[in-house]
């Protein structure tokens, strides 16, 4: 039994089917995009696995990439990073119109998995494993196919519940909070129950906060992100955004910063409260498209 993390970059396909970028920009992008994912993994992983008993198992293709292992401490702590982490990163070419943050967008399962040979590897004489079983396939599903948009990390309940947590309430919602150790440092982490997707289907699903320590330090630094890559999204992937705005906004909420900044955290709350808004007809919209779904 392990816990599998599958990650994906948001908007890939729009990226590369881009009528409007030169295949040399689309490249930029997806350069910077890999390039900095693979430097945050270099640094968030090892730094993780540092005296594992079942150190953190990674694997990637085109683009997504895969997490396994047995310590879900350790599974959620180094997701957790590489969430935050990415969000901050900003890209610029100097020779291009190349002016883009990568989002990603991920799930954690808990099942069976096995590592077979992987069968590139079978065939060019190298040792190399490929990982397959339910826990996989769970993983995937969560974050593809559960219908909830955004930079988040949709987690099922069996995960939730092999950690011990304590409940937080802010603004008459209700967080979980997660303290843990880590290689001599001390942490927290916060969930939040999913009770409807985006279809109004009910569903039994956590997702985890990482913005939190994006907001914890109280700057705008999330907000400057978020304001950079809206001109990213275009109508058709608005929800991607907004609902990237509502976990900036749970992380603001669990911070201390309304004690810290006063006026300043008023602000803050208010921008992305109304950056995560749907407009009224953007909700009629899709309402009227699940309905059609439904009878269909």
């Amino acid at each position: 039994m392990k816990f599998c993390v599958f990650v994906d970059v948001l908007g890939y396909g729009s990226i590369v089917t881009d009528p409007n970028r030169s295949e040399n920009s689309k490249l930029n992008i997806l350069n910077a995009i890999y390039s900095n994912l693979a430097a945050q993994m270099l640094i968030d992983i090892n730094e993780t696995n540092q005296n594992a008993l079942d150190p953190v198992y990674i694997k990637s293709f085109s683009d997504c990439f895969y997490l396994e292992s047995t310590d879900v401490v350790r599974v959620l702590h180094v997701v957790k990073n590489i969430f935050r982490n990415s969000f901050t990163f900003y890209g610029a070419d100097d020779n291009s119109d190349f002016n883009y943050t990568g989002l990603i967008r991920g799930g954690i399962g808990l099942n069976w998995t096995r590592r077979f040979h992987d069968l590139a590897a079978v065939v060019n004489n190298q040792q190399l494993d490929n990982p397959v079983g339910l826990g996989v396939a769970e993983a995937y599903f969560l974050s593809e196919k559960t219908h909830i948009s955004g930079m988040r990390i949709i987690i099922k309940p069996e995960v939730f519940d092999s950690i011990e947590t304590t409940t937080v309430t802010r603004n008459n919602t209700e967080y979980y909070k997660h303290e843990y150790s880590l290689n001599g440092a001390e942490y927290n982490s916060y969930f939040k129950k999913i009770k409807k997707n985006e279809d109004y289907h009910t569903v039994n699903l956590y997702e985890l906060i990482w913005s939190y320590d994006t907001m914890n330090t109280c700057t705008t630094d999330g907000l400057d992100t978020l304001e950079r890559i809206k001109p990213n999204f275009s109508k058709r992937v608005q929800r991607h955004y907004q609902k990237t705005a509502q976990v900036l906004l749970d992380g603001l909420i669990l911070t201390n910063c309304e004690r810290n900044i006063g006026d300043h955290y008023n602000q803050m709350k208010s921008t992305l409260m109304a950056e995560s808004q749907q407009s009224l007809f953007s909700r009629l919209s899709y309402g009227l498209k699940c309905w059609v779904k439904s009878l269909l």
